[in-house]
């Protein structure tokens, strides 16, 4: 942490109060439940400041020089983003209507693990609650853009398409991707290559099951696409 703190402020000129969380932060041996997520958040606070340094400050530099290609991953009513920073919003579309199901970097950001067998309906302990997406994503208030959409959705009668690219749809997600699923008529499912593709149906059995995904893909209410290459344009509309 000190060798981290010593080389970036001297090259980028940052000071004591930028790097604050990360001089102070340091883990011990406890079993104090209570101790450990205080260090845990301070955690996320550090991973929340190192995203704003290092992507966020980067990215605005990026998209001043050049933009993507690609119409298809443009212009969409609503854009879920199950990312921190402004990635789309810099390089893929600036007017887009952004959703960040676990917070923004500028806010309150979810970290955790997923949901398990603790977390059904008939059990009591909720020791390691607080470290659940799920637990996040109603304490933080992350999931207001979330609810804006449910209310677009239910006041149109025109079918409804889910395009997803770059997740992995993991079971870390899986509750929340269950959700998402319903809302939906249509759910396109864009792989990099087979390696992502076998990984996609993997995730996806774990969380619906063997039946349910196959029903899915049948009635085509799911369908796999591969993804193009992305194609950029730098300012002044010189091909890279």
């Amino acid at each position: 942490i000190d060798s981290f703190f010593d080389k970036k402020k001297k090259k980028n000129d940052y000071n004591d109060i930028s790097f604050k969380h990360i001089k102070n932060y340091s883990f011990e041996k406890t079993d104090n439940i209570e101790y450990i997520f205080r260090q845990y958040n301070q955690f996320i606070e550090i991973l929340r400041l190192y995203l704003i340094i290092f992507v966020d400050n980067v990215l605005k530099n990026i998209s001043y020089k050049y933009k993507t290609c690609n119409e298809h991953l443009k212009n969409y009513n609503y854009v879920l983003s199950f990312n921190y920073t402004n990635t789309y919003k810099e390089l893929y579309d600036s007017n887009a209507n952004i959703v960040h199901i676990h917070g923004n970097l500028y806010d309150e950001i979810v970290l955790g693990i997923n949901s398990d067998k603790y977390d059904s309906v008939d059990n009591d302990d909720c020791k390691y609650i607080k470290y659940k997406k799920y637990y996040q994503r109603i304490t933080k208030h992350t999931l207001g853009g979330l609810k804006r959409l449910v209310t677009h959705i239910n006041l149109t009668t025109e079918q409804k398409g889910l395009f997803i690219v770059g997740h992995s749809l993991d079971v870390s997600d899986g509750d929340i991707i269950s959700v998402l699923f319903d809302l939906f008529d249509c759910i396109v499912i864009y792989y990099l290559d087979d390696k992502v593709l076998d990984k996609h149906v993997k995730n996806l059995k774990l969380i619906f099951g063997a039946k349910e995904l196959s029903k899915m893909t049948f009635s085509q209410k799911v369908i796999f696409q591969k993804l193009p290459p992305n194609e950029y344009m730098r300012c002044g509309n010189d091909q890279l």
